[in-house]
Protein backbone atom coordinates (compact mmCIF):
# COMPACT_ATOMS: atom_id res chain seq x y z
CA UNK A 1 0.00 0.00 0.00
CA UNK A 2 1.10 3.29 -0.86
CA UNK A 3 0.46 6.71 -0.38
CA UNK A 4 -0.80 8.90 -2.85
CA UNK A 5 -2.07 12.22 -1.20
CA UNK A 6 -2.52 14.25 2.09
CA UNK A 7 -5.35 16.25 3.46
CA UNK A 8 -5.15 18.53 6.49
CA UNK A 9 -8.44 18.04 8.40
CA UNK A 10 -7.09 20.46 11.13
CA UNK A 11 -7.15 19.56 15.23
CA UNK A 12 -3.51 17.69 14.31
CA UNK A 13 -5.30 15.00 12.08
CA UNK A 14 -3.91 14.13 8.62
CA UNK A 15 -5.85 12.16 6.00
CA UNK A 16 -3.87 10.20 3.79
CA UNK A 17 -5.39 8.66 0.54
CA UNK A 18 -3.63 5.18 0.13
CA UNK A 19 -3.46 2.69 -2.62
CA UNK A 20 -4.59 -0.63 -0.90
CA UNK A 21 -2.16 -3.43 -1.89
CA UNK A 22 -3.49 -5.09 -4.81
CA UNK A 23 -2.97 -8.77 -2.86
CA UNK A 24 -5.02 -7.55 0.00
CA UNK A 25 -9.32 -7.65 -0.64
CA UNK A 26 -11.86 -5.63 1.00
CA UNK A 27 -14.74 -7.54 2.04
CA UNK A 28 -16.71 -7.18 -1.27
CA UNK A 29 -19.43 -5.67 0.86
CA UNK A 30 -17.33 -2.72 1.94
CA UNK A 31 -17.91 0.48 0.22
CA UNK A 32 -17.04 4.26 0.61
CA UNK A 33 -17.30 5.72 4.21
CA UNK A 34 -17.01 1.94 5.60
CA UNK A 35 -14.65 1.67 8.28
CA UNK A 36 -11.60 -1.31 7.97
CA UNK A 37 -9.29 -2.60 9.96
CA UNK A 38 -6.02 -3.45 7.81
CA UNK A 39 -2.87 -4.82 9.37
CA UNK A 40 -4.19 -3.70 13.30
CA UNK A 41 -4.99 0.06 11.69
CA UNK A 42 -8.45 1.52 11.28
CA UNK A 43 -9.07 2.98 7.74
CA UNK A 44 -12.27 4.74 6.29
CA UNK A 45 -12.62 3.32 2.76
CA UNK A 46 -12.84 6.23 0.21
CA UNK A 47 -13.30 3.73 -2.61
CA UNK A 48 -13.45 0.18 -3.09
CA UNK A 49 -9.79 0.56 -3.93
CA UNK A 50 -8.37 3.18 -1.37
CA UNK A 51 -8.87 4.68 2.20
CA UNK A 52 -7.55 7.14 4.64
CA UNK A 53 -6.94 6.57 8.42
CA UNK A 54 -9.30 7.19 10.72
CA UNK A 55 -7.01 8.06 13.73
CA UNK A 56 -10.09 9.06 16.07
CA UNK A 57 -11.71 6.02 15.16
CA UNK A 58 -10.93 4.06 18.79
CA UNK A 59 -13.56 5.77 20.50
CA UNK A 60 -16.34 4.89 18.41
CA UNK A 61 -15.75 1.25 19.14
CA UNK A 62 -16.71 2.00 22.49
CA UNK A 63 -20.03 4.11 22.30
CA UNK A 64 -22.99 2.80 21.59
CA UNK A 65 -23.52 0.25 18.85
CA UNK A 66 -19.70 0.16 18.75
CA UNK A 67 -18.07 -3.33 17.98
CA UNK A 68 -16.60 -3.37 21.40
CA UNK A 69 -19.57 -1.54 23.05
CA UNK A 70 -19.22 -0.79 26.96
CA UNK A 71 -22.47 -0.66 29.13
CA UNK A 72 -23.39 -0.46 32.50
CA UNK A 73 -26.84 -2.11 32.30
CA UNK A 74 -27.77 -4.20 34.86
CA UNK A 75 -24.85 -3.16 37.18
CA UNK A 76 -24.63 -1.22 39.83
CA UNK A 77 -21.98 0.72 42.22
CA UNK A 78 -19.24 3.72 41.24
CA UNK A 79 -19.50 3.27 37.98
CA UNK A 80 -22.79 2.74 37.23
CA UNK A 81 -24.97 5.12 39.86
CA UNK A 82 -25.25 8.44 40.54
CA UNK A 83 -22.49 9.33 43.00
CA UNK A 84 -23.32 12.27 45.88
CA UNK A 85 -19.88 13.89 46.80
CA UNK A 86 -17.54 11.92 49.05
CA UNK A 87 -17.66 13.51 52.96
CA UNK A 88 -14.35 15.51 52.79
CA UNK A 89 -14.73 18.52 54.73
CA UNK A 90 -12.04 17.52 57.50
CA UNK A 91 -9.60 18.13 54.20
CA UNK A 92 -10.25 21.31 54.21
CA UNK A 93 -10.61 22.44 57.99
CA UNK A 94 -7.79 23.50 60.51
CA UNK A 95 -4.28 20.91 60.29
CA UNK A 96 -6.25 19.26 57.13
CA UNK A 97 -4.53 17.94 54.03
CA UNK A 98 -6.18 20.23 51.94
CA UNK A 99 -6.97 23.50 54.07
CA UNK A 100 -8.39 26.54 52.39
CA UNK A 101 -8.04 28.90 55.19
CA UNK A 102 -5.41 31.07 56.86
CA UNK A 103 -4.55 32.92 59.65
CA UNK A 104 -2.12 35.46 57.76
CA UNK A 105 -4.03 38.10 56.16
CA UNK A 106 -3.85 37.79 52.42
CA UNK A 107 -5.15 38.85 49.27
CA UNK A 108 -8.21 36.77 48.27
CA UNK A 109 -6.97 35.09 51.06
CA UNK A 110 -9.89 33.25 52.84
CA UNK A 111 -9.59 34.12 56.68
CA UNK A 112 -9.45 31.49 59.55
CA UNK A 113 -9.87 32.75 63.24
CA UNK A 114 -7.20 31.75 65.58
CA UNK A 115 -7.72 29.58 68.87
CA UNK A 116 -9.46 31.94 70.67
CA UNK A 117 -11.99 32.55 67.64
CA UNK A 118 -11.02 36.24 66.75
CA UNK A 119 -9.93 37.25 63.46
CA UNK A 120 -6.49 38.74 62.95
CA UNK A 121 -7.31 42.61 63.05
CA UNK A 122 -5.57 43.42 59.80
CA UNK A 123 -8.73 41.13 57.96
CA UNK A 124 -11.01 43.61 58.72
CA UNK A 125 -11.34 47.08 57.15
CA UNK A 126 -10.84 50.14 59.70
CA UNK A 127 -14.32 52.53 59.81
CA UNK A 128 -13.27 56.14 57.77
CA UNK A 129 -14.81 59.18 59.11
CA UNK A 130 -17.70 60.96 58.18
CA UNK A 131 -17.57 62.85 54.80
CA UNK A 132 -17.09 61.77 50.96
CA UNK A 133 -15.05 58.50 51.83
CA UNK A 134 -16.92 57.61 55.07
CA UNK A 135 -17.01 53.75 55.40
CA UNK A 136 -18.14 51.52 57.72
CA UNK A 137 -15.81 49.09 59.41
CA UNK A 138 -13.53 48.11 62.35
CA UNK A 139 -13.29 50.47 65.16
CA UNK A 140 -9.57 52.42 64.74
CA UNK A 141 -7.42 50.56 67.42
CA UNK A 142 -7.22 52.58 70.54
CA UNK A 143 -4.50 54.29 72.22
CA UNK A 144 -0.91 52.11 73.60
CA UNK A 145 -1.58 53.66 77.03
CA UNK A 146 -4.67 52.10 79.21
CA UNK A 147 -7.33 54.62 79.69
CA UNK A 148 -10.98 55.30 80.30
CA UNK A 149 -11.76 58.82 79.74
CA UNK A 150 -11.49 58.66 75.42
CA UNK A 151 -14.09 58.24 73.03
CA UNK A 152 -14.44 57.94 69.50
CA UNK A 153 -15.50 60.48 67.49
CA UNK A 154 -17.68 60.53 64.41
CA UNK A 155 -14.30 61.44 62.75
CA UNK A 156 -13.05 57.80 63.73
CA UNK A 157 -10.27 59.49 66.03
CA UNK A 158 -10.15 58.68 69.57
CA UNK A 159 -10.77 61.84 71.83
CA UNK A 160 -11.26 63.53 75.15
CA UNK A 161 -14.84 64.76 75.70
CA UNK A 162 -15.31 68.19 75.74
CA UNK A 163 -15.78 69.83 79.02
CA UNK A 164 -16.98 73.00 78.43
CA UNK A 165 -13.72 74.53 80.40
CA UNK A 166 -10.41 75.02 80.78
CA UNK A 167 -8.37 73.51 83.89
CA UNK A 168 -4.89 74.54 86.01
CA UNK A 169 -3.79 74.09 88.86
CA UNK A 170 -0.48 75.67 90.85
CA UNK A 171 1.40 75.72 94.17
CA UNK A 172 1.87 79.43 96.30
CA UNK A 173 4.69 79.00 98.92
CA UNK A 174 4.91 83.32 99.02
CA UNK A 175 3.47 86.46 100.42
CA UNK A 176 3.24 87.96 97.36
CA UNK A 177 0.94 87.05 94.25
CA UNK A 178 2.21 84.79 91.81
CA UNK A 179 0.82 84.02 88.20
CA UNK A 180 -0.52 80.52 88.62
CA UNK A 181 -1.30 81.15 84.63
CA UNK A 182 -0.75 83.13 81.29
CA UNK A 183 -3.63 83.15 78.64
CA UNK A 184 -2.66 84.83 75.67
CA UNK A 185 -5.08 86.87 74.26
CA UNK A 186 -6.25 86.73 70.32
CA UNK A 187 -6.10 90.36 69.08
CA UNK A 188 -9.34 91.90 67.62
CA UNK A 189 -11.36 90.27 70.24
CA UNK A 190 -13.61 90.61 72.84
CA UNK A 191 -13.22 88.13 75.74
CA UNK A 192 -15.42 87.10 79.05
CA UNK A 193 -13.61 84.87 81.68
CA UNK A 194 -15.40 83.50 84.37
CA UNK A 195 -12.86 81.61 86.63
CA UNK A 196 -13.75 79.32 89.83
CA UNK A 197 -10.54 78.83 92.16
CA UNK A 198 -10.18 76.87 94.86
CA UNK A 199 -7.12 76.34 97.71
CA UNK A 200 -5.53 73.92 99.86
CA UNK A 201 -3.21 74.23 102.23
CA UNK A 202 -1.08 71.05 102.03
CA UNK A 203 0.97 71.74 105.58
CA UNK A 204 -1.71 73.25 107.59
CA UNK A 205 -5.18 73.68 107.88
CA UNK A 206 -6.49 76.41 106.06
CA UNK A 207 -8.66 76.95 102.55
CA UNK A 208 -10.31 79.13 100.44
CA UNK A 209 -12.74 79.34 97.29
CA UNK A 210 -13.31 82.01 94.84
CA UNK A 211 -15.12 82.87 91.79
CA UNK A 212 -13.71 86.34 89.42
CA UNK A 213 -15.34 87.33 86.45
CA UNK A 214 -13.67 89.65 83.72
CA UNK A 215 -14.34 91.25 80.45
CA UNK A 216 -11.03 91.85 78.34
CA UNK A 217 -9.72 93.01 75.12
CA UNK A 218 -7.67 93.56 72.42
CA UNK A 219 -7.93 96.66 69.28
CA UNK A 220 -3.82 95.73 68.06
CA UNK A 221 -1.88 97.22 71.13
CA UNK A 222 -2.50 94.81 74.32
CA UNK A 223 -5.16 93.30 76.09
CA UNK A 224 -7.11 95.38 78.53
CA UNK A 225 -9.72 95.16 81.39
CA UNK A 226 -12.71 96.91 81.00
CA UNK A 227 -13.51 98.31 84.16
CA UNK A 228 -12.94 95.82 87.68
CA UNK A 229 -12.85 92.41 87.90
CA UNK A 230 -16.37 91.53 89.82
CA UNK A 231 -16.02 89.12 92.92
CA UNK A 232 -18.69 87.09 93.54
CA UNK A 233 -17.72 84.82 95.97
CA UNK A 234 -14.69 84.83 98.63
CA UNK A 235 -14.51 82.66 101.27
CA UNK A 236 -10.98 81.45 102.86
CA UNK A 237 -9.94 80.56 106.38
CA UNK A 238 -7.33 82.93 106.63
CA UNK A 239 -7.09 86.58 105.35
CA UNK A 240 -4.68 86.69 103.42
CA UNK A 241 -5.37 84.42 100.42
CA UNK A 242 -6.52 85.98 97.29
CA UNK A 243 -6.96 85.90 93.56
CA UNK A 244 -6.93 88.15 91.22
CA UNK A 245 -7.39 88.52 86.79
CA UNK A 246 -4.66 90.94 85.57
CA UNK A 247 -3.40 91.88 81.72
CA UNK A 248 0.37 91.76 80.87
CA UNK A 249 1.21 92.93 77.16
CA UNK A 250 -1.08 91.02 75.53
CA UNK A 251 -1.75 88.37 77.93
CA UNK A 252 -4.44 87.62 81.03
CA UNK A 253 -2.94 86.79 83.83
CA UNK A 254 -4.15 84.78 86.64
CA UNK A 255 -2.26 85.68 89.87
CA UNK A 256 -3.02 83.42 93.66
CA UNK A 257 -1.72 84.70 96.73
CA UNK A 258 -0.75 82.79 99.83
CA UNK A 259 1.16 82.87 102.95
CA UNK A 260 5.15 83.02 103.61
CA UNK A 261 5.27 79.17 104.75
CA UNK A 262 1.59 78.11 103.50
CA UNK A 263 1.76 75.49 100.67
CA UNK A 264 -0.89 76.26 98.76
CA UNK A 265 -2.52 74.11 96.11
CA UNK A 266 -4.44 75.78 93.70
CA UNK A 267 -6.78 74.81 91.05
CA UNK A 268 -9.50 76.68 89.05
CA UNK A 269 -11.07 76.30 85.84
CA UNK A 270 -12.65 79.14 83.36
CA UNK A 271 -14.96 79.23 80.15
CA UNK A 272 -14.41 81.84 78.11
CA UNK A 273 -16.73 83.66 75.89
CA UNK A 274 -15.26 86.05 72.47
CA UNK A 275 -16.49 87.62 69.65
CA UNK A 276 -14.07 89.26 67.04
Amino acid sequence: MAVIGSTDLGDGRLALTVDVDPTVSFPAEASAGDIINYNGAWWRADSSSSAIPEMNFHQHLHEAGGIDELSVQGLSGELADQQEPKAHAPTHQDGGTDEVATATPGANDIPKAGATGELDKDWLPVMVGSGGSAAKGAVPEPPATPGTDLFLREDGTWQQPATGYTEWTYQSTTNDYETALTIPMTDQRTWLIKMTIVGFRDNGDDYAGYIREAVFYRDGGGAVRIGQTNTPLNRETTQRYNVRLEVSGNNIIVEVRGRTGHDVNWKGRYTLIEVG
